[in-house]
């Protein structure tokens, strides 16, 4: 049996693509390449991604899911 672990959501508005990273440790955070020199920042930690809204982020709607494969 596979198990895999959402690792990233898309979002797309003003015609401009941005991103959550949410790592293996529930570390989620926010990545615009056009903000912050091209950094990610930082958003929070959780064990219950179902606790957080992750359709829609900075008035952005989500648009692509990308998930891995854990070991």
């Amino acid at each position: 049996m596979f198990k895999y672990r959402l690792a990233c959501i898309i979002y797309f508005g003003e015609a401009h693509f941005t991103a959550r990273i949410i790592k293996a440790d529930g570390q989620v955070w926010y990545y615009d390449g056009m903000k912050n020199s091209g950094n990610p920042v930082y958003n929070r930690t959780t064990t219950n991604l179902s606790a957080v809204d992750m359709l829609t982020a900075h008035d952005r709607s989500a648009s692509s899911a990308i998930y891995t494969l854990e070991e």
